[in-house]
């Protein structure tokens, strides 16, 4: 975990290749992030659990839904151009426009997004 310091506070950002298997192995990377004094943190993509973006099965509910409870921002850095999926594709644009949870290409995106929503 990096820690990435700004004007408005401090983002955890996860190194490609740190696996998240579950809502759990989440909850800890918030709980360290938290921990750091990070209003928020930077995941990659490929890093999420299996089903992940399958929004029928509820993982991505239930592991954002955390967040929002908790008050902790989250970036998701990916490339989500080839999504066929118009719900998944509906729920990105969505959180997007919100405060807690946005889902850009890069990590840097990710972090400008985070510190213009706080």
């Amino acid at each position: 975990m990096k820690i990435q310091k700004n004007e408005k506070g401090n983002i955890a950002v996860f190194a490609l290749g740190a696996e998240i298997r579950d809502m759990w192995q989440m909850m800890d990377r918030m709980a360290e992030a938290y921990y750091q004094g990070c209003f928020g943190l930077v995941v990659h993509k490929e890093d999420l659990p299996d089903g992940f973006f399958n929004l029928k099965n509820g993982v991505a509910g239930e592991i954002l839904q955390k967040f929002s409870n908790y008050q902790m921002k989250i970036g998701i850095a990916g490339d989500f151009s080839a999504i066929s999926s118009h719900a998944l594709s509906c729920f990105i644009s969505e959180s997007n426009r919100g405060h807690s949870v946005f889902f850009l290409d890069s990590v840097d995106a990710c972090v400008q997004k985070m510190i213009k929503a706080k």
